[in-house]
């Protein structure tokens, strides 16, 4: 091969590298993570991001720190004052997915899909449930999905604790 055609493969390797590659957005998530201590409440922790389905251009989320870490601190802060001995609850398999809805007669919305499963052992008695959520609010004017999503992920995770409370006040009430 000449000079010229290397050089005109490496250029093209080049340019195929570049173009497709989606730009992540950091998604500052430090705000909605306070210290709790419930050590008996665990969230399995798994680092993800998060593509913005539905949009004309890719958008690739990177939340710092992660949905299952904002998921722990949340479910630790609201379920806290419901502990009684010998409550252990762990909480694996999160799920989060943001999409973009568009709708011909209406504004378009953003949605956060967000689930996870917890087990509950409450003084030998086990149970476990599935919880998911769908917050959703109209797609912010400025495009600025991070903040969107922060906002979601904020509601979504309290409603999410409400339901495990209301399980876990349960579990204590059965003999």
């Amino acid at each position: 091969m000449t000079k010229r055609s290397w050089a005109a493969a490496a250029a093209a390797l080049l340019l195929a590298a570049c173009g497709g590659e989606q730009v992540r957005t950091p998604v500052a998530l430090g705000h909605l993570v306070a210290p709790v201590s419930a050590p008996w409440l665990t969230v399995e922790q798994s680092t993800f991001d998060l593509a913005v389905r539905g949009t004309d251009e890719p958008v690739l989320l990177d939340p710092q720190p992660s949905v299952p870490a904002v998921l722990q601190s949340t479910l630790r802060h609201e379920v806290q004052p419901l502990y009684f001995t010998d409550l252990i609850v762990g909480c694996n398999n999160v799920g989060a997915e943001v999409r973009v809805r568009t709708e011909d007669d209406a504004p378009s919305r953003v949605g956060l899909d967000l689930s996870l499963r917890c087990r509950i052992d409450a003084r030998g008695l086990i149970s476990s449930h599935d919880y998911r959520v769908r917050p959703d609010m109209p797609v912010p004017a400025d495009g600025d999905y991070a903040k969107a999503f922060a906002s979601l992920l904020d509601g979504g995770s309290h409603d999410i604790a409400r339901q495990l409370a209301a399980d876990v006040a349960a579990s204590a009430r059965r003999p």
